[in-house]
């Protein structure tokens, strides 16, 4: 089959329009996640995380102005969304009453994902001193010096929180990446979790998990890609699996 990259282009200017189109990317409500909270019942919650994803869905989408204004306007109420003290994110907006009524302490999920989408965007706005200070957190809650990490920011005495999560450790192996850091003792854990397993609580279907998976493995090296093969060829089987019975579950 021959793909004619003219009507690529032309799906992707759809999308594109589609977006700016959407009520929910209102600049007021355009961090919002949907949840179905019932059969009949659709809810906004003002979180950061869909922000990272557009930046980095759209991050290969170049010549479009339009789109480049607005991920430097996501990138910087990005930046304003972190706690200032640690260069952290929340899952959280700031300013939100859900920040009391429904409190999480920052994590590096959200933490890792948000650096990424900002360096695809901004690169020259992840100072030292915010690599410094991600360090910081990542050696506060690593397992083993090298990883894996937990998930949640909070001080050792609140064992309720200290979760190892496989697919938070992808989202901070792919930040890592980007910085031309890889470590090992990760790589190993993942290699090792992701042979018999492709699930994380924190995303709702197996796709997620699969998809930020994915995304780590081509950011790292080769070496590090050899240790994932195995991991690697599980994912796919399982993702090509659930594909062909057609039992997305979203």
């Amino acid at each position: 089959m021959t793909i004619d990259l003219r009507n690529v282009q032309h799906i992707l200017d759809l999308l594109i329009e589609q977006l700016f189109a959407e009520e929910s990317l209102a600049w007021t409500r355009v961090y919002s996640w949907k949840l179905n909270e019932g059969p009949n019942t659709h809810i906004m919650l003002p979180v950061v995380f869909p922000a990272f994803m557009l930046l980095h869905c759209t991050r290969l989408i170049t010549n479009n102005p339009r789109l480049d204004m607005r991920r430097k306007k996501i990138c910087s109420w990005l930046l304003h969304q972190r706690t200032q003290t640690t260069s952290t994110w929340n899952w959280w907006q700031t300013n939100v009453a859900e920040r009391k009524t429904r409190p999480y302490p920052d994590d590096l999920d959200d933490t890792s994902c948000a650096l990424a989408a900002i360096h695809t965007v901004r690169p020259e706005v992840i100072t030292g001193g915010m690599l410094a200070q991600f360090t910081s957190v990542l050696c506060q809650s690593e397992q083993k010096s090298g990883g894996p990490y937990t998930t949640w920011l909070v001080s050792a005495e609140e064992k309720k929180w200290h979760d190892v999560d496989p697919v938070v450790n992808c989202n901070i192996a792919y930040a890592l990446s980007l910085f031309g850091v890889t470590l090992d003792q990760q790589i190993e854990y993942l290699a090792q979790v992701f042979q018999t397993s492709c699930a994380s609580p924190y995303y709702p279907s197996l796709l997620p998990c699969a998809y930020f998976f994915a995304r780590m493995f081509n950011s790292v090296g080769p070496l590090a890609q050899e240790k994932l093969e195995p991991a690697r060829k599980y994912v796919e089987d399982i993702v090509v699996s659930e594909l062909n019975s057609a039992r997305w579950n979203t």
